[in-house]
Formats: structure tokens, C-alpha cells, sequence
């Protein structure tokens, strides 16, 4: 056996190329020509094989929170030296040594692993003995007998797979060039879909990357500053591989290598590989304070609004540096355009990924989506602070980096006089608000601080709750206690806890000790503080006035709160505004208006004052609840708002109304009569895209389908006459889109595609220099395949001219006109079922138009087939994928109790533990409900 082991350890690429009875064949013969006999007792080398997991191919196995914990109390101080060999096509493999402090020998075997959803493991040793080992299931254990207390070493071989599902280490093939990309998305859990580690966020790790890329053409991104670069052939390149023994890892026999420098100490999820042939921008702004760079696709660098992008960042870096009397951590800032990336953005140290979805021409581009580009920019940027400088330690506190993340990025928007351009920023607090309550108010809302039983249930709280409710509560919190104090509280925690991990406690010490620095009242910090981030759901608020007998004043004022559906039972104590307003639509504004913990709060100060024609509870935005309104404001504001001054508060009247009929509070007639009274004199195009979306939800969701063309033709009336009125061109670019959303001639569609414009009743250019917008072209070619109305040749004729350059946004433009076309329904439908023939993304497009215009037909039809194969999705498909099947071909617009029962009786039959499932059939069934009520 020994023998057997010398000739391994001189012919190791050839022995894990083969089975292990192969190798000891190879041996024997090869030993026998020196001389050397093998004796046939001898047991075959099992540890000399890769070692395959028979559970590689399951859906990621959760982590447990007790799992976790209990790992952490194990090991500490982790090092990871990692080398990856990135191939061309399906797989890579890599070699990765680990350093460890044991910190006991007293625990059970089945506790320590690596976490590894990887293909194969070979030739694991510790302290450097090769040892067997344990692989299944997706973990690693190794023998405890090897370990010994204090600094220990892991080295191993692995090899895996790319994904498509953006879920690991995605790979990419360009549809219009035929270049390949790599990057990386590891939150929450799928660090070890790349590599073997310890995923958990609290133990914490610097990574030393070398890589080697298949192409010397490649660049290679990672979270250390880039060191060096060297062919393969190279002496450098040839020393490397004898050094490190890296034969075994099949690198081919071209490409170069690419090192970098240690990474800072950071959890696992925030690790980033990148890899391809990818265009980069240096920023050359003096002021900035880190190198910059931006990465993306050689085909959609003209796209890349770099200049804003780096100007966005520089003054964010030097907004947060003061905010929180700490410089920016890290010595780079790189940010790279990902395409069919399954989020956002992704705050990788040093090394922040973007989605392609992002980015648009600059002629196509419309203000709010532009401005929301660059808020999502100082999210992420300020997620080097909250969140990879100070990292949660379990997922139960994601709220700690995803709620500060939101307000901070609104926050800097709003301040920095350097970034004015970008408008309506401080429109995001009210998004985050609405958002929030709409989930906040569902069967499946959780508190701020979730319990969060494993790595499952961590993926289903990235959700409106941790982000847009911990920002309201944050910004509510700000106005209640003090902005000093926020600004305090969130600098002595940064600066505290930096390259540490952090549970709640944590930081409300540090808000109360800012409180008590500025206040010597004795306010329970701990006891106010529980009841918004250990509850769930939020208060309502209705005005109850007194006037007096000539009602020409207010004798009592009291604000009433009551708790909504699904909410904890109990009354929040917060401040408001309450603006008042006249005849002449002058506002008187009340500050810092105290709801007390109770039913009924009193307000005082408003006794005695003259009777408003209207009245807005919680002007301004700052108080995290539902207002209502008493029947002469709203009279009063369907008629006046348009004439109401401040942008922020006209825009909350029309989200607060919009949601007080969505609460079955006052009829849609209502909302309508506000937004054809205010769009054609609006002047926020946030408050304009906010009053034409809530009619695209109504006509879409609400309408009966009996009355459905009539809302479109009246919705498309009152669209195109904003259209025509509107002179800027990025505002045109957005109303546009509307118009042709609203559009059900196909008959038109074929002529605004003819002239590539919108087009008035009398068939001329409403404007005689506007194009339509990528988007809105796409959609009309999309919308005339969905129907045998329009011949043939002229929808390929359109279709071919808008996918001349095979660019990945043309190839989903086939794809949807494909799924559209009526002649193709049980072909898709078939293909979604399977789920492999194409990215998730490219499905999503397929599945937008796969009910098209005939949708409560197709629908009826496909309803059947749609429940008999809801529970085999979720069980055989990614959960990401899982969650755009029910989301985009539940046949909700139906709106029949019968499928609402078929939802129900599919969640009292799945298993408790499959929270995702039983999730997204609560939320499918809550959404059916809905469009029930609001068309009875």
C-alpha cells in the first residue's frame, strides 16, 4: 500500500482521471516494469478517487440555525487559500486549503462539516495526512482523530458545475458574440454551491484567490485589489502549477493566471468570482477616494451610464464617510453588469454586482428609472458599512443590513447637493412605506426580527418586511427620537462593531446610549423598540372629530387606531404631521403630533382650530401606518389635490387613497376621478407613474373581463393626452410605455410599429421627433404575435428587424413572441413543466406572454394542468424558478372561488416544514381573493 501511495502521490493527474481499481491496475503495471510488486491483498485506495456526493443534485440542503451556532463554537479564525481553474463550458474545478482554530475536542463528529454542493472531493488531507472521509448530502466530514486543538489545516480537491439559475457561479454565453461570462450571487447560502467552506455568516474569513481563465483574453474579478497576471506557459505559470501540484486539476493548456490580494475578514456570502471577456470604465474623477472600475458585457458597454455611476459613488463615499465618522473601509470599488442576475444588486466587498436589467439606452431611458439606477447604487454602497463592515450574525437580523441599506441609500439622494439632478428622491420613503403594508397586512408577514429557523426559510425573508418596513421603521424612528441621535446611533455602532457580527441587542444599546446622550426624559428605548420590531403588521388611523355647532371649528381632535388583518394586537406609540388644508389649498402643517400606545390618542393642540376644507394624517410620511380619511377630505381631494404644493404630500394622497380602496374603504370611482383630475397637471413624474400604475393594477386585476375594454379605451385616452402634453423627453419615454400598455388595437400596434412613434387618432405623430423606446417596441411585436389577427409576414417582418443584432434582450423578444403565438400554448406549457431548456429569465419572458391576449380563455383551459403540476415544481425546480411558475401563470385573473379552494387545499395538504411552497400558495391565494372581492 505504501508503494501504491508513492506512486499516487508521482502520478496523481493520472490517478484521478481513473477509478480506483484502475489505479492500483496502472500501479501494479507500471511498478512491476520498475521491479516493484504490488501484493494483491492489498484494499484499493478508495482516498486516491474523487469521491461523489449522490445528493449533488438535490435542491440545496438547508442549514440549520443550531447547526450553525453550534459550528461557530467549534472553529473560529478561518483562512481561506483557494485556486480555481474556470473551464469554457459546464464545469470547473478548483484546489482550497483551510485554516482553522479547533477551539474544543469535545463534540460530536456529525457537527463540524463543510458546507459543499459540489460534484466531486478528492485527496482531503488534514494537518497534512491524507485522510478518507465522509461526503453526502452536500457536507464534508472528516475524521475527528485528525484535528487537534488550536490552528488546523484543511487542503482538498473539488470539482463542480456552473449554474443558470444565478444561484452559485453562473455562466453566461453571449447570443451576439458568442463570449462567455462568469459571475457569482452566494446570498444567501450558495457560497459552497461554488466552493467547500463554512457558510454561515458569522464565521467570518480573508480569501486568497488565484485563478486560472481558459482564455488570455479573460479578465478575472474578485473581492482582493487585482496583483498580478501570467500565461500558463509562462515559467512563472509552469512554477505555479509544480508548486501548488495542480496537474490533477486538468487546466488547459492556454489561458493565464490572475492573482489578487487577500480579501478583508468577510462572511462567505459576500465572497465575488468573475471571469470573461468583459469591457471595463476607469473612473478618472480626482476626488474619488478608492479605485473604481466598472465591468459588463463587450456588447452592452454603450449602455453603462459609468459617468453618473462613478459620480454617484464618489459623493456617496464622502456622504457616508461623514454620516458615519468612519472612512470607507476598503481599498476598491468595483461594480459589475450581470446579465440573468436573480436580484438587483449584490454588495460583494469591493466587487458589487448589478443586473443587466438596470441599464437602458440613454434615449430610452426614463428620469424615475434613472433616478432608481442610482438609488439602488448607494444601497449597495452603503452596504460596505451595514452589512460587510458589520455583518448580522444569522439571518434573523437581515433587517440589520437590508432596512439601514434603504434608508441610507434614500437618505444620501436626498442630501447630497451633488446629486439633485436625480429626482424625487425622497419618493423612495414612500415606496418603502407602501410596499411594506401591502405585505404587511398578508397572512405570510413576519416581524422585523424573524425567527428564522434555517437557511430556507433566510432565503424567504429577503422580502418587503426586511427591507421597506425596517426602513419606514428607521425613518419613523428618526423623526421620533431625533435625526442626532439616528446618525449617532448608527456611527458608535459601525465603529464598535467593525469586521464583527452583530445581533439586535447590539444596536438598540447603541441607539438608547445616543437617546440618553441628547434626552433625560425616561423613555423605555428597549420596550418601544420591541413593539415595532417584534410585532407584525401595522396600525390604521382614522381622524374623529368634534366640531362645533356651527361647524366652523374643531371642539376635539382624536386620532382612533385600529390593528389590520393579520397584525399583532397592539397599539404603536409613533409621531406624525397633520397638514391641513383651505379654500385655497394653503397648508397648515402640525408637528411632531405624539400617537400614543393606545386605542384613542386626544390631540390637544387641534381643539379650537378653524374647520379644513381637507385633512392628511401623517403628512409627510413620517409615521409607519394606514390613514383614513373622513368624507369631506376626501371630497376635497379627488377635486384639490393637483393645486396642493408639495410634491411628497400630493404623491402620498395618491398612494393613501389608492390604498384606502384597496382596503374596500371608498370605491374606485374615487381614485379615478383623483387621477384624471391631477395627471394632465402633475409635475412628479414619480406621482404620475404612481397614479398610472394603480389604473394598469385595476384594469388588469380588478376589471371584470366583461368590462375590461372599456377600462383600457378609457385608460389609453387618458394616458395619450398626458403623452401629448409632456415636452421632456425622458418623461415622454416612460408616459409612452403607458400608452401602449394601454393600447388594445392591434390594428394601431401595427402602425405605431410602421412609424416608430405614437400615433393620434388621425394616425399622425403625436410628437414628431419621439421614437418608441426598446420596451415599448417590443411589447406592441410581442402583443400583434399573440393573435392570427395581424398576417404572418408582417409580425416576422418587425420581428426580424428588431433582432438583426442577436443581442440577449432580442433573444427574449423571439422567445416571448414565440410563447405568444396561439398555435404554441401545449408546446410551452410542456417546456415550463420540464424547466431546462432555458435560463429563468428567458422563461420569465416566455411565461409573460403565455396567456397574452386571450388570457381568461387560456387560462380556463391550462387551470387544471396548472394545480396538477404546482406541487412537482416546487419539489423538482429551484426555488426560483418555483416562484415565477406560480407567480406568472397562477390563473388568478379568473377570479373564481374554485381556484381559491384549489390554493387552499394544496397548503393544508403540503408538509410544514416546506415553508417556500406554502408561502407562495398563501400569497397566490390571498391575491385571488382580492380580485374576488374587488369585482363583486
Amino acid at each position: 500500500m505504501e508503494k501504491i501511495k508513492e506512486f499516487y502521490k508521482e502520478n496523481e493527474k493520472l490517478c484521478l482521471g481513473l477509478g480506483a481499481a484502475a489505479t492500483v491496475v496502472t500501479a501494479g503495471a507500471l511498478l512491476l516494469r520498475k521491479g516493484k510488486r504490488i501484493p494483491k491483498k492489498d484494499p484499493v485506495p478508495l482516498f486516491f478517487q474523487w469521491k461523489n456526493d449522490p445528493g449533488f443534485t438535490k435542491e440545496n440542503i438547508s442549514l440549520y440555525r443550531t447547526e450553525a451556532m453550534r459550528r461557530s463554537e467549534i472553529v473560529s479564525d478561518v483562512r481561506y487559500t483557494l485556486f480555481m481553474s474556470y473551464g469554457l463550458e459546464e464545469s470547473f474545478r478548483g484546489k482550497l486549503t483551510t485554516q482553522f482554530k479547533l477551539n474544543t475536542t469535545e463534540f460530536e463528529e456529525s457537527e463540524l462539516f463543510f458546507d459543499f454542493q459540489g460534484e466531486a472531493i478528492a485527496a482531503l488531507e488534514v494537518n497534512d495526512e491524507r485522510v478518507d472521509f465522509k461526503f453526502e448530502d452536500q457536507r464534508i466530514f472528516f475524521p475527528k482523530e485528525t484535528l487537534s486543538e488550536g490552528i488546523n489545516e484543511v487542503t482538498l480537491k473539488f470539482k463542480n458545475t456552473y449554474v443558470r439559475n444565478g444561484a452559485g457561479l453562473h455562466w453566461f454565453r453571449d447570443p451576439g458574440d458568442d463570449r462567455v461570462y462568469l459571475y457569482s450571487h452566494l446570498e444567501p447560502f450558495f457560497c459552497h454551491r461554488i466552493f467547500p467552506c463554512f457558510d454561515q455568516p458569522d464565521l467570518k474569513a480573508p480569501l486568497s484567490l488565484t485563478v486560472h481563465c481558459p482564455i488570455r483574453e479573460w479578465v478575472a474579478i474578485g473581492n482582493g485589489k487585482f496583483k498580478e497576471r501570467f500565461d500558463l506557459d509562462s515559467d512563472k505559470g509552469q512554477k505555479l502549477i509544480d508548486q501548488e501540484d495542480l496537474t490533477s486539476l486538468t487546466i488547459s493548456e492556454e489561458g493565464s493566471f490572475h492573482v489578487f490580494e487577500d480579501s478583508p475578514l468577510q462572511s462567505t456570502y459576500i465572497y465575488m468570482f468573475g471571469a470573461g471577456e468583459y469591457h471595463h470604465f476607469n473612473n478618472d474623477d480626482p476626488k474619488a477616494q478608492v479605485p473604481m472600475k466598472i465591468f459588463c458585457r463587450q456588447s452592452v458597454k454603450d449602455l453603462v451610464p459609468f459617468k453618473d455611476k462613478f459620480r454617484t459613488v464618489v459623493e456617496g463615499i464622502n456622504f457616508f464617510n461623514k454620516y458615519f465618522k468612519l472612512k470607507y473601509p476598503f481599498d476598491k470599488y468595483d461594480q459589475i453588469f450581470c446579465p440573468e442576475f436573480r436580484i438587483s444588486a449584490m454588495e460583494n466587498i469591493g466587487a458589487i454586482t448589478f443586473s443587466e436589467r438596470l441599464l437602458r439606452k440613454e434615449s430610452d431611458r426614463t428620469s424615475e428609472q434613472h433616478t432608481r439606477h442610482m438609488y439602488v447604487t448607494l444601497h449597495e454602497l452603503s452596504h460596505m458599512w451595514f452589512g460587510d463592515l458589520v455583518t448580522m450574525k444569522w439571518w434573523e437580523d437581515l433587517w440589520l443590513k437590508e432596512s439601514f441599506a434603504d434608508f441610507m441609500g434614500a437618505l444620501c439622494l436626498t442630501s447630497c447637493e451633488n446629486l439633485a439632478d436625480f429626482k424625487n428622491g425622497e419618493c423612495f420613503f414612500l415606496t418603502f412605506k407602501f410596499v411594506a403594508m401591502n405585505f404587511d397586512q398578508r397572512f405570510t408577514t413576519h416581524p422585523i426580527l424573524a425567527p428564522i429557523k434555517h437557511t430556507e426559510d433566510a432565503t424567504s425573508v429577503f422580502d418587503p418586511i426586511s427591507y421597506d418596513k425596517g426602513a419606514s421603521f428607521i425613518n419613523m424612528a428618526s423623526y421620533m427620537l431625533g435625526k442626532d441621535v439616528m446618525q449617532e446611533a448608527a456611527s458608535k455602532y459601525l465603529n464598535k462593531f467593525q469586521y464583527k457580527n452583530t445581533e439586535l441587542p447590539d444596536f438598540i444599546n447603541c441607539l438608547d446610549e445616543a437617546y440618553k446622550k441628547n434626552n433625560d426624559d425616561d423613555f423605555d428605548i428597549y420596550e418601544w423598540t420591541d413593539t415595532w420590531l417584534k410585532t407584525q403588521g401595522f396600525n390604521s388611523i382614522e381622524p374623529r372629530i368634534i366640531y362645533s355647532e356651527d361647524g366652523q371649528t374643531i371642539e376635539k381632535f382624536e386620532i382612533v387606531q385600529t390593528c389590520v388583518q393579520n397584525s399583532t394586537e397592539v397599539f404603536r406609540s409613533q409621531k406624525i404631521q397633520i397638514a391641513f388644508y383651505d379654500e385655497n389649498n394653503e397648508e397648515t402643517l402640525f408637528d411632531n403630533i405624539l400617537i400614543k400606545g393606545v386605542e384613542v390618542t386626544t390631540v390637544e393642540e387641534l381643539a379650537g382650530k378653524a374647520t379644513p376644507k381637507g385633512i392628511l394624517l401623517n403628512s409627510n410620511n413620517y409615521g409607519y401606518c394606514r390613514i383614513g380619511f373622513d368624507e369631506a377630505s376626501i371630497e376635497y381631494f379627488k377635486e384639490n389635490t393637483q393645486h396642493i404644493k408639495s410634491d411628497l404630500n400630493r404623491n402620498f394622497i395618491y398612494r393613501s387613497l389608492w390604498q384606502y380602496y384597496q382596503a374596500n374603504q371608498t370605491p374606485f370611482e374615487n381614485y379615478f376621478t383623483l387621477a384624471k383630475n391631477s395627471l394632465l397637471s402633475e409635475t412628479s413624474m414619480n406621482a404620475v407613474e404612481v397614479l398610472l400604475n394603480s389604473i394598469s393594477k385595476y384594469n388588469f386585476s380588478y376589471t371584470k373581463p366583461a368590462d375590461k375594454a372599456e377600462a383600457y379605451q378609457a385608460s389609453y385616452e387618458l394616458a395619450l393626452e398626458l403623452f401629448k402634453k409632456t415636452e421632456n423627453q425622458h418623461d415622454r419615454n416612460s408616459i409612452s410605455e403607458y400608452v401602449v400598455r394601454f393600447l388594445s388595437s392591434k390594428t394601431q400596434a401595427v402602425q405605431f410599429l410602421e412609424k416608430n412613434t405614437i400615433l393620434d387618432s388621425n394616425g399622425n405623430p403625436v410628437h414628431e421627433d419621439f421614437e418608441l423606446t426598446q420596451v415599448s417596441r417590443h411589447y406592441l411585436i410581442t402583443s400583434i404575435h399573440s393573435t392570427h389577427e395581424i398576417n404572418a409576414e408582417v409580425k416576422q417582418k418587425f420581428l426580424e428587424a428588431n433582432t438583426a443584432s442577436k443581442t440577449f434582450e432580442e433573444k427574449k423578444l423571439e422567445i416571448a413572441c414565440d410563447a405568444a403565438n396561439p398555435d404554441n400554448k401545449e408546446k410551452w406549457w410542456n417546456s415550463f413543466i420540464d424547466g431546462t431548456e432555458y435560463s429563468k429569465e428567458e422563461y420569465c419572458a416566455a411565461m409573460d406572454w403565455f396567456y397574452s391576449s386571450s388570457s381568461e380563455i387560456l387560462m380556463a383551459e391550462y387551470a387544471p394542468k396548472f394545480f396538477e403540476n404546482l406541487n412537482l415544481v416546487f419539489q423538482t425546480k429551484h426555488r426560483d424558478y418555483a416562484e415565477e411558475f406560480i407567480t406568472r401563470l397562477c390563473p388568478i385573473n379568473l377570479g373564481r372561488e374554485e381556484d381559491k379552494q384549489k390554493l387552499d387545499d394544496l397548503y393544508q395538504a403540503a408538509e410544514e416544514d416546506r415553508t417556500h411552497y406554502k408561502k407562495y400558495l398563501k400569497i397566490a391565494s390571498e391575491d385571488l381573493a382580492d380580485v374576488i372581492s374587488k369585482r363583486q
